[in-house]
């Protein structure tokens, strides 16, 4: 007979722990991956939504200050009195109180004096300030300091600036919307 070691079969336990250690290293790695991935959705997700909210507040503006027939700025109080499709006119007011952007807006009058304001709606969060500035007769940006004539032409107004300066993470970032008038 012969004494000779018969061939092994199979894997040693130490094969088979080094095994399981690797695989529990990957599916950690794996966890860890599928976390950040989740994270890096969600901060674009709320990213998208903030962009999403700015751009209606900017294009609200807009659409208010085209259809003005008078405008007063008393910083950080924009009132625009506007005409409705159906000519009606409407008082509208943009107010900063601490670090929101609020908007109130009057129900629709033929005649004056002019309803009073419904109530006030939080438009904006997390904003530093909200400034108006024109472009006139003077062919350069001024801020207003009284209330505007609603003929432009006469008064040689031909667009507004809107600026609403967010709060972030890192330095405030400054949005502008240029309106210009027809």
């Amino acid at each position: 007979m012969s004494d000779a070691i018969p061939a092994q079969r199979g894997l040693t336990l130490i094969e088979i722990l080094v095994a399981l250690a690797l695989m529990a290293l990957l599916s950690v790695i794996s966890w860890r991956a599928l976390d950040m991935t989740d994270r890096s959705v969600q901060i674009l997700q709320t990213r998208i939504q903030d962009t999403q909210s700015l751009a209606r507040v900017l294009g609200q503006v807009e659409h208010d200050l085209k259809r003005h027939v008078g405008v007063l700025w008393r910083s950080p109080v924009l009132s625009i009195v506007r005409t409705r499709e159906n000519g009606a006119r409407q008082l509208v007011e943009w107010r900063q109180d601490g670090s929101r952007l609020l908007r109130a807006v009057s129900d629709p009058s033929y005649s004056l004096p002019m309803p009073e304001l419904n109530r006030y709606e939080v438009v904006l969060e997390d904003i530093a300030s909200f400034s108006l500035r024109e472009w006139g007769a003077e062919q350069q940006w001024v801020s207003p300091t009284e209330t505007l004539d609603s003929d432009a032409s006469e008064t040689g107004l031909k667009g507004f600036e809107v600026s609403v300066v967010r709060i972030g993470n890192g330095a405030p970032a400054v949005f502008r919307k240029v309106v210009l008038l027809p």
